[in-house]
């Protein structure tokens, strides 16, 4: 699926894998979550993409989530916008060697497809960002991604924020739901999921909320009705 390739990267040359299908790089110790996004053709039936639509991503990492909203979402109208939040920390790697790369350097070269400035940066955590007027004054969300810190409380946090902002009709997307569905390590893969699983069972399942499951696989799509 991925090739690699050298390309310059902060004035040196580096080697990256670089996907052609989807036109996404990443480094090679990260983890590759491609395998996701054919499943996510689903949504194609819910949101009308020629229209201009607003997006939100909690927890961008290198970008590839980023990127396929990009190329195949967002460019079908330069008025979309999508929002990205992450604290993009610097590994102790990253602060022993001013020369190594840190995902926030893949994730500039991924949005080198940005030819529309269609994406934004939010750099801290959806805590952060929720007191924000970037977050405040956003009407509403056509479309939520949520791949951030895996904690219950976090992802709880995440929910009571981020619902009352999705538009209905919206949809909105949790990674690492159901450890059933991992191409890992099971037991590596549940201890992702189940604080997520709980808390989306707690705050959404056991709820008055009004939704409909449009997937429920390794990841979670949800759709809102009212």
């Amino acid at each position: 699926m991925y090739r690699k390739e050298r390309r310059i990267i902060k004035d040196k040359l580096r080697t990256i894998h670089y996907n052609q299908e989807y036109n996404i790089v990443k480094r090679a110790r990260t983890f590759d979550g491609l395998y996701h996004l054919p499943k996510w053709s689903i949504i194609e039936n819910y949101i009308d993409f020629t229209k201009p639509i607003n997006c939100l991503e909690i927890g961008t990492h290198e970008g590839q989530s980023t990127t396929f909203f990009l190329n195949n979402y967002l460019k079908q109208n330069k008025n979309s916008k999508l929002l990205c939040c992450d604290p993009f920390y610097v590994s102790h790697w990253n602060k022993l060697s001013k020369t190594a790369l840190c995902y926030k350097d893949i994730l500039l070269e991924n949005l080198k497809n940005d030819i529309n400035n269609q994406v934004s940066l939010f750099t801290g955590t959806g805590r952060d960002l929720y007191k924000n007027e970037l977050f405040i004054n956003t009407k509403k969300y056509d479309l939520i991604y949520i791949d951030d810190n895996h904690s219950y409380d976090n992802t709880v946090l995440n929910i009571e924020n981020c619902w009352d902002k999705l538009d209905i009709g919206g949809i909105i997307i949790f990674d690492d739901y159901n450890e059933e569905y991992a191409n890992y390590d099971y037991e590596e893969a549940k201890a992702w999921c189940e604080p997520v699983r709980n808390a989306i069972n707690d705050t959404i399942f056991n709820s008055s909320k009004i939704y409909d499951i449009l997937l429920d696989d390794y990841q979670l799509i949800i759709i809102r009705l009212l």
